[in-house]
């Protein structure tokens, strides 16, 4: 076996990922990631941690169950869900272990489980302070934690137990266990003598039991005569409630018939109902001209809508342009700004003429006075100046007869808006006519397709169209319900015919008289007589039985005969059970000698390296005060300090008696790292009860052990989650 340990594999899977999806009071909650080696998830109280060890031991091993004053962790109006995710540190291959219900199995737990019980794993793998406790009996340590690295998924020790429990049941006397060895024997022994005794006694009886048998012959020919009596009374009572039924039926039938064929007289006077001459030509439409004639009427609503649209844009543009003249005529401004283009004209006028006046006046002073000073240069002086006070008062004149150019921009754009105006009358003239040409073609093709009723109206129309379509599916509809009245009045007629068949058939099996009531009484009266035969038949068979009853009262010793061919085959079965028994002692041997000496050789290869790492460990935690671990000559667990001074377990403290169990369980789990390759050691803050130096020790420890397993611990303590990482600066640190 300690061959088969050294040819193990450390498995290349780890501890990734946890996902609570649905646990206790967490929901979609991932922890992680996880790495090799040591791994500490730290968190104040009520952060989850004993909830993720709880999580990771349901998902492998299913959930725990919902008992009273117990936590089961079952959120509330949901199921419990998680998965584990394992990562191949090889391939970097991601496996998801996950489980809901637990009677559905976790697949793909193949190599997480292979190697490892629910026991083992609640032993070694889950680390708690209680747990630790819980571990108070050495005799108990010894056979769970010593045989959990045998190599087998469940604890050799156990299975040598149930073995030894198995044997001790065949061999027992208790009446409890109806098959044991011995109690298998004693009935044997019984059997015997009473097989003895009822053979005497069936040679007496057996001449008694022959004349019994002559009479169940006679019995047997009398229960059958009864026995066809009662089946062909029950048959004609039968056939006479079956004629009653069949008159019901047929009562039924010819009224179910009389009120189809008033409603089929109703519907085809319905259909009768003459129509007019357009809506019947309407409805005889076949699908494709009704389609066409829809098409048309979509073309012509759509030709008038285009026009009336026209109509309407042409409606709104004369509107427009006729306020737009309107608006420009009587603006005020615009006629504020001719009234002033006349003032100037009439001031220019004005100011002319003054200057005019002026210049004539100098003129005709200077003209005047220059013929008295007889001056050639004054004469021509004052001509000149009244020849332009003349020229000046003639432009004045042109000028406030001429319009200026403000005067003309404002009548030219006064033009330009009625010329707009005009052109959008005729248009709008023009689209009127369009749309009362198109109204009145409308008009004869509605006429000219059995539509006038319309009165020229589309909208009309398709009213007319649709309703016509009611009525042809209300016509359509009709004849279905006169096809279907048809077949149902068929149909009636067809069952009124059976059901008289029926009958006739009945009567004809049973002959007799002509005529229903006639043979309603030859049934009646067959009944009567039959039932007196069964009478008589009765008052037979009971004086048979009678007599046969006596005869047997007779014989009522015989039933030893009966008890006789019980014993045997009690005794065949009773010694078949204990040569069976037999052969599973001899297993139950065999397997407990090779499970003994497969204990023996694991314990006598494996348990010196156990307790020399145990004694390393715990050597290293107390700092020295204890040095040694080992196993006394009564099997028991002892430990022996550095004056070579002995103790068991029962007599350490309780810091102590926890260290030494955790000294023996790092120890399994380095000497026998084939059980449980895959899964990590989870810590839940078992260094409590630790003091600080002692601690320190078993982090170093458990860091000694991170080198070939995966470690989670977790911890509520801020300063064992930086003494971790102080002595481990490769630990992992995880925040909850």
């Amino acid at each position: 076996m300690a061959k088969k340990h050294a040819n193990q594999k450390i498995s290349p899977y780890l501890l990734e990922y946890i996902k609570l999806t649905s646990f206790g009071r967490y929901a979609n909650t991932i922890v992680g990631p996880f790495r090799s080696g040591m791994n500490v998830v730290f968190g104040p109280n009520e952060s989850g941690k004993t909830t993720i060890n709880e999580l990771i031991r349901g998902v492998l091993f299913g959930w725990p169950q919902n008992r009273r004053n117990t936590n089961a962790y079952v959120p509330e109006a949901r199921e419990r869900v998680g998965s584990l995710y394992f990562k191949n540190t090889k391939t970097d291959e991601v496996v998801e272990l996950k489980r809901t219900k637990n009677t559905e199995e976790v697949e793909g737990t193949e190599p997480f489980l292979s190697d490892i019980d629910k026991e083992t794993y609640d032993t070694m793998f889950a680390l708690t302070s209680d747990e630790l406790l819980s571990l108070d009996k050495h005799n108990e340590v010894t056979a769970r934690l010593l045989t959990a690295g045998s190599g087998t998924s469940s604890s050799p020790a156990h299975a040598l137990a149930a073995i030894e429990a198995r044997i001790k049941a065949l061999m027992s006397r208790s009446s409890q266990i109806p098959d044991s060895i011995s109690n298998l024997r004693a009935e044997q022994a019984r059997l015997r003598t009473q097989l003895a005794e009822g053979a005497e006694e069936a040679d007496h009886f057996q001449a008694q039991e022959e004349r019994l048998r002559s009479l169940e012959p006679q019995q047997e020919t009398l229960r059958q005569t009864q026995s066809q009596l009662n089946r062909e009374i029950e048959t004609l009572k039968t056939k006479q409630a079956r004629l009653a039924q069949l008159e019901v039926r047929e009562r039924d039938t010819k009224r179910k018939l009389q009120d189809t064929l008033a409603v089929l007289d109703q519907t085809k006077t319905d259909a009768d109902t003459q129509l007019d001459r357009d809506t019947e030509q309407l409805i005889n439409l076949s699908s494709e001209q009704e389609y066409r004639l829809l098409d048309s009427l979509q073309d012509l609503e759509e030709r008038r809508v285009k026009l009336q649209h026209l109509c309407d844009n042409a409606r709104t543009d004369a509107t427009k342009s006729q306020a737009d003249y309107e608006v420009l005529a009587e603006n005020q401004d615009v006629q504020g700004e001719q009234r002033r283009a006349k003032r100037q004209r009439r001031i220019i006028m004005v100011f002319a003429l003054l200057i005019a006046v002026v210049m004539g006046g100098l003129g005709i002073y200077l003209f005047t006075h220059s013929r008295t000073l007889l001056s050639l240069s004054y004469t021509i002086l004052s001509v000149l100046l009244i020849v332009g006070g003349l020229m000046i008062a003639t432009a004045g004149v042109a000028l406030n007869i001429k319009p200026t150019k403000t005067e003309e921009q404002l009548a030219d754009n006064l033009r330009k808006k009625e010329w707009v105006m005009q052109q959008d009358q005729k248009t709008l003239a023009a689209c009127l006519q369009d749309l009362e040409q198109h109204d009145r073609a409308i008009a004869t093709f509605l006429e000219s397709h059995h539509l006038g009723a319309a009165d020229g109206s589309l909208r009309q129309a398709h009213r007319i169209m649709n309703h016509v379509r009611d009525m042809r599916s209300q016509r359509a509809l009709s004849n279905q319900n006169e096809a279907a009245l048809q077949l149902q009045r068929a149909s009636l007629e067809e069952e009124l015919r059976s059901l008289r068949k029926e009958r006739q058939d009945i009567y004809d099996s049973l002959g007799g008289v002509e005529g229903n009531s006639g043979k309603a009484s030859a049934i009646e009266a067959l009944i009567k007589r039959k039932e007196e035969e069964r009478e008589q038949t009765t008052q037979l068979l009971s004086d048979t039985n009678q007599h046969y009853g006596e005869i047997s009262q007779e014989l009522q010793q015989a039933l030893h005969l009966q008890q006789f061919a019980q014993h045997k085959q009690d005794s065949e079965v009773v010694e078949a059970r204990l040569k069976e028994r037999y052969r599973d002692l001899a297993r139950l041997y065999l397997a407990k000698h090779a499970l003994e000496d497969a204990i023996a050789d694991w314990e006598r290869k494996s348990q010196p390296e156990v307790y020399r790492q145990a004694s390393h460990f715990f050597e290293m935690m107390t700092d020295g005060a204890w040095k040694q671990v080992r196993m006394n000559a009564a099997g028991e667990i002892e430990v022996v300090d550095a004056i070579k001074t002995a103790r068991p377990p029962h007599l350490l403290s309780l810091g102590t008696r926890q260290q030494l169990y955790l000294s023996l369980r790092l120890a399994l789990l380095m000497t026998a790292d084939n059980v449980g390759r895959a899964l990590p050691l989870l810590c839940d803050d078992i260094l409590v009860n630790f003091d600080h130096e002692r601690r320190r020790a078993a982090i170093k420890a458990l860091c000694e052990l991170s080198k070939k397993r995966q470690i989670i611990l977790f911890t509520c303590h801020k300063d064992v989650a930086e003494l971790i990482k102080e002595i481990d600066s490769e630990s992992n640190l995880v925040e909850l």
